[in-house]
């Protein structure tokens, strides 16, 4: 998962841990896109694994997972159905051990901001443009910027690269980043989610 090694990421993570906005009480985060409907289209075809879940929720699902540093206990959501019967919206309910909820939407046919936000007893924190993010930001109660974070890096998976290269020559075979267990969880929440909204997979 590219997106959890980008600078920005590491940086709101660093405030969450050290408790710079308090207890999370709210993730918001949306990746939603809208792309011409062709049922052919990997987007849209079960044979291809189609669906805005697989496509784009996993950055929103990872991303809270990966802040919070633990599992959902609950997960719940609502989609609607492309013809194809694959997911092309959805909106997404978890709640965690912590005390903190995340309300997250992945979709395929309409654009939406992607600014992430992160709400805590102390304070805020935006993400912006989460996905490819380059810039965070940390407010207070009292919406007063206290600090910045920006990065000025032109591609991000640069720094998936540098990860991987430092884990290879540690001779890793996990990283401290992006834990084997989190993908095991991030299939459970789709496993959950794709029961609840009926869809039968095609493997």
């Amino acid at each position: 998962m590219w997106t959890r090694c980008l600078p920005s990421f590491q940086k709101a993570k660093e405030w969450v841990a050290s408790g710079r906005i308090g207890d999370v009480k709210l993730i918001d985060a949306k990746f939603c896109f809208n792309a011409p409907y062709d049922p052919k289209h990997r987007l849209f075809n079960p044979k291809l694994a189609g669906g805005s879940l697989y496509d784009t929720g996993v950055y929103v699902i990872e991303f809270t997972t990966g802040i919070l540093g633990e599992k959902p206990e609950k997960v719940s959501g609502f989609a609607t159905l492309a013809e194809t019967g694959v997911d092309d919206f959805a909106v997404i309910n978890m709640s965690f051990k912590s005390g903190a909820l995340a309300m997250l939407s992945c979709g395929t046919r309409a654009h939406v901001n992607r600014d992430a936000g992160i709400y805590g007893t102390n304070g805020r924190i935006v993400v912006y443009e989460f996905f490819s993010s380059k810039k965070c930001e940390l407010y207070d109660n009292n919406n007063n910027l206290i600090e910045s974070f920006e990065d000025d890096c032109q591609e991000g998976f640069v720094y998936q690269i540098r990860h991987f290269n430092n884990l290879f020559n540690k001779g890793k075979l996990e990283s401290d980043i992006i834990p084997l267990e989190d993908t095991a969880n991030c299939a459970d929440v789709f496993d959950k989610l794709i029961k609840q909204w009926g869809i039968e997979e095609n493997l």
